[in-house]
């Protein structure tokens, strides 16, 4: 016959309880840290790097860095260009390669300033913001960049055989409720009910 559990034991009732208790004392005493790095994680300069490159650099320059990279350039800006050659050597291509990533890196910078992140006090919400020649831009560059803060949020916070763990166990909560409801059933044929 099985053995019925006494007072002063505890029920798997009692457990889930002090489980589910427990989670929701530590997402409100950590919900600040988890917000404040999430936040960290979407000002990082990786992101906004990724974002460029995305884009094009050009897409997150000033209008006047947008008119020289296009073509169109007034006189007094081609003089300027012409003495910042001759102060700076280097028309070979790696001196080329280097405008070029020296470019792109504005164009992070530009990204990075124009980004504004904020959350309200008391609050789970997070405000994107960013100030962009077109709106359409604005809304795919911030689409994008929550859509890679997700992959890199899975990267970071995931433990790595995380899901294989959740998944052994619950085949084996399955495997344990299975038995139980067969000696439920065992039970209610030997009582009658």
């Amino acid at each position: 016959m099985s053995q019925m559990p006494s007072e002063n034991s505890a029920t798997l009732r009692d457990v889930l309880f002090i489980l589910f208790r427990q989670e929701i004392l530590s997402v409100g005493q950590s919900r600040d840290s988890d917000i404040a790095s999430g936040i960290e994680l979407m000002k990082s300069r990786e992101l906004a790097a990724q974002v460029v490159d995305q884009f094009g650099h050009e897409s997150f320059l000033s209008p006047r860095d947008a008119k020289i990279e296009s073509g169109e350039k007034n006189p007094f800006l081609v003089a300027v260009d012409w003495f910042d050659d001759l102060l700076t050597p280097g028309d070979s291509p790696t001196g080329e390669q280097s405008a070029e990533e020296a470019r792109r890196e504005d164009a992070i910078e530009a990204f990075m300033e124009n980004l504004e992140i904020e959350v309200g006090k008391q609050s789970t919400i997070i405000t994107l913001t960013l100030d962009a020649y077109h709106p359409k831009l604005a809304h795919d560059a911030l689409q994008f960049l929550l859509d890679a803060y997700i992959e890199r949020h899975i990267e970071v916070y995931q433990a790595s055989g995380s899901l294989q763990f959740f998944e052994d166990q619950a085949a084996a909560l399955k495997t344990a409720l299975e038995a139980e409801e067969d000696r439920l059933q065992q039970l209610k044929l030997e009582f009658g009910v």
